[in-house]
């Protein structure tokens, strides 16, 4: 809501005077500070009334006479703060001083990364936080900027296509995000390559032959790999995610994952659930759900329950002792491989 809300003000050219651009997709946040930038700056091309700050050390005094600097060539100032500090003076004083917000200037606190912790996981609100975020939200707006939902990703990569006179069916670009990711920087650069590489369509094959695959993607390929017993892919994989430095326990626990969610389709199948239940369940798709019930044939909750011992037994080796890695996981693949042939 609040990015509808940025971009109705960037239409009108009627901007606020103090922004909060945060969130996950760093493209789209770069793009709209841009936007900014362009129609404050419209008359300005050595940007003399633009101010950056680096708020990881903003400190009162900065933050003061940047506010009661008068702009020199357009009407109105930009300010631009990275990565405020919560908990510096200079955050501390703007909130203290909140009338500094009624000059001819528009601020912008801008995250150039999302704020979480190493594994990802979001950072625990404080008091300076939530001091921030409530003076924002009164005094200006906080524009969460995640990354694009499904549909609207995949229309911005058939547009980027397109610019690029070439064409891309929903079908590929879902394809596309699903191999390289939704982070839309690492896109536009698969996207370019992809161009420079078709004459007219861009295909699933092309993806396949010249796009970097994520760790992520590269893990769905293996398990695809041991749904199709295709061994000699399965290989190839394994060696790709190994020298993408993947750690082995991460390899084995999502074969592990996968042979828990095959065995979790065979036991509701059996309790006569529905295709359509299960892949609710599982959250796996319908297709995805028949082909696994088809390559299983007869196999029976025995024989997966087999599988699933093996890959406990992978991961135990991995982590108790120094073993070869390389082999415990081949040895995995190929208990896994067994179910389908």
């Amino acid at each position: 809501m609040s990015l509808e809300i940025l971009k109705n003000d960037l239409k009108s050219a009627q901007l606020r005077r103090l922004y909060y651009i945060h969130g996950k997709e760093p493209y789209l946040k770069y793009f709209y500070a841009g936007q900014i930038k362009r129609i404050l700056l419209s008359d300005d091309p050595d940007k003399i009334d633009l101010i950056e700050l680096n708020g990881a050390d903003l400190t009162a005094e900065d933050m003061a006479e940047a506010m009661q600097t008068l702009p020199v060539v357009c009407e109105k100032k930009l300010i631009i703060v990275t990565d405020v500090d919560f908990n510096s003076s200079g955050a501390a004083w703007l909130q203290d001083n909140p009338n500094a917000l009624d000059g001819p200037t528009v601020t912008v606190f801008f995250d150039s990364t999302e704020r979480v912790r190493a594994d990802g996981s979001p950072l625990a609100a404080t008091a300076a936080s939530k001091r921030f975020n409530a003076f924002i939200k009164k005094y200006g707006l906080d524009v969460k900027i995640d990354s694009l939902d499904q549909r609207t990703l995949t229309a911005w990569i058939s547009k980027q296509a397109r610019l690029r006179k070439r064409t891309i069916s929903e079908d590929t670009a879902l394809y596309l995000a699903s191999c390289v990711g939704t982070n839309m920087f690492r896109l536009i650069g698969e996207i370019g390559k992809l161009c420079a590489y078709c004459e007219h369509e861009i295909s699933k094959q092309a993806v396949d032959d010249i796009c970097v695959k994520t760790q992520e993607a590269k893990l769905y390929e293996l398990t695809d790999c041991l749904l199709n017993a295709n061994a000699v892919k399965a290989m190839f994989v394994l060696d790709a995610l190994l020298s993408m430095k993947t750690e082995p326990i991460v390899i084995s626990a999502a074969m592990g994952t996968y042979a828990a969610n095959i065995y979790r389709v065979k036991l509701q199948y059996d309790a006569g659930e529905s295709i359509q239940n299960i892949a609710e369940k599982t959250g796996m798709r319908d297709f995805v759900v028949k082909k696994i019930l088809n390559r299983l044939g007869t196999k029976s909750e025995r024989d997966i329950a087999q599988a699933l011992d093996a890959c406990a037994r992978s991961d135990f080796a991995l982590k108790s002792y120094s073993a070869d890695s390389e082999a415990v996981l081949t040895q995995q693949i190929m208990h896994l491989m067994a179910l389908f042939k």
